[in-house]
């Protein structure tokens, strides 16, 4: 499934903001353009050789959820629940650099970058990819296209060549959209096209306000018993007041306690 059109008629179907469609259809259409931007060096990824210190890394978040739209909700969506996340790029600084730049997106785990970060893996290589497949998740980098075809390695593919998000039909599920992933998808979008901002404080502010609470959320919709936590489906509805859409937010909630860590 590739995210482009779908996620867009997504978004059209629950009435999101005429104004907000519009610029998403501008994103696309002047897609080419923001890929020349990206790649020539003008946007504020840093020459680092691939090992800056932390401000500059933070630098690269505007530029990276500008060129995705509001598709990043995806990788944001991936980040959060600790999804098996492949990266693919011919030029490996600006792959490299993409992808370190994404554990800052999850500030509420200072060691994800350490943890999560594996780097320039080689197709070819069986006991790379061996090890690779006996984590849980990670944020993997490729310069061999064809990792593309190996469904079964990742839950979302960023093909950062093409700015294009792959997810297999088997991991859809996973990212079923919800009123709380629109609403932070379009607070990233507004955020990152600010004129008046030159680095990324304001988005990892923002990142972690949304983060925040969505965890809050998560720890005050689970009941505590001598066992385990339950997942209060009534505290989930009463909550974001949206029935219909409660299954896709109460499967979203599970996972997101299977990635912090909750027992059941």
């Amino acid at each position: 499934m590739k995210a482009n059109n779908c996620y867009l008629n997504l978004l059209i179907n629950n009435g999101i903001d005429e104004i907000i469609i519009e610029q998403k259809r501008f994103s696309f259409d002047n897609k080419d353009k923001l890929k020349r931007e990206f790649l020539s060096g003008n946007s504020s990824f840093p020459d680092s050789g691939g090992h800056g210190d932390d401000h500059h890394q933070r630098n690269q978040l505007r530029s990276i959820i500008k060129l995705f739209s509001l598709d990043f909700i995806l990788v944001y969506t991936a980040l959060l629940l600790k999804k098996r996340i492949i990266v693919y790029h011919h030029d490996p600084k600006i792959l490299f650099d993409f992808a370190v730049a994404l554990p800052d997106l999850m500030p509420h785990r200072p060691d994800a970058r350490h943890q999560e970060l594996v780097p320039n893996i080689d197709l070819m290589d069986p006991k790379q990819i061996n090890d690779l497949q006996r984590r849980s998740h990670f944020i993997a980098t490729f310069l061999d296209a064809r990792v593309s075809e190996r469904e079964s390695l990742f839950d979302i593919f960023i093909n950062l060549a093409a700015i294009e998000i792959t997810i297999p039909h088997e991991r859809k599920e996973i990212f079923a959209m919800t009123k709380t992933h629109k609403e932070i998808a379009i607070a990233l979008v507004r955020v990152a096209n600010k004129d008046d901002s030159d680095d990324d404080d304001d988005i990892i502010k923002e990142v972690s306000k949304k983060t925040n609470e969505i965890l809050s959320t998560l720890h005050t919709s689970f009941l505590d018993s001598e066992t385990r936590r339950i997942l209060d489906d009534d505290r989930l509805e009463e909550r974001f007041n949206s029935s219909p859409s409660s299954l896709n937010l109460k499967q979203f909630y599970w996972n997101l306690a299977l990635a912090e860590g909750f027992k059941f």
